[in-house]
This record gives structure tokens, sequence and C-alpha cells, in this order.
């Protein structure tokens, strides 16, 4: 689980944390996850409970390749 909060004084359990499930980590290439809590407020929370992310990462240029 992976767990974060957009409110400095928020905890990482109280209701307006975020919640998320790793589906699938591939070191240094890709990151695949889904919420499964959303802050009390969020306005999509049943939108957001079907729906799986997936991040692609890639390397920059460093500043010497350019």
């Amino acid at each position: 689980m992976w767990r974060t909060s957009y409110s400095k004084e928020s905890t990482l359990d109280d209701d307006s944390a975020i919640h998320h499930t790793i589906l699938a980590y591939d070191p240094n290439r890709m990151l695949v996850f889904r919420t499964i809590k959303s802050p009390k407020n969020f306005p999509f929370k049943t939108a957001i409970l079907r729906t799986w992310t997936v991040v692609y990462f890639e390397p920059l240029e460093s500043h010497a390749q350019r």
C-alpha cells in the first residue's frame, strides 16, 4: 500500500488521506497502481475506485548530453 495526502495537517490515516494499492512495479521502468481510498470530500469516489494508473519512466537527458 502507498499512502499520501495533499494536506500538511493530515495524517496518513485520516479522512483526507489517499491510499493506493500497487499492482505492478518494474524497477526504473513502470509503476501500476489503483486508488482504494480517496479523501472524504473527493467528488468522484465511485469512478476513482474503478480506475487504475500506469506510469512509465524514461530517463531524462542530462545537461551534458544536450
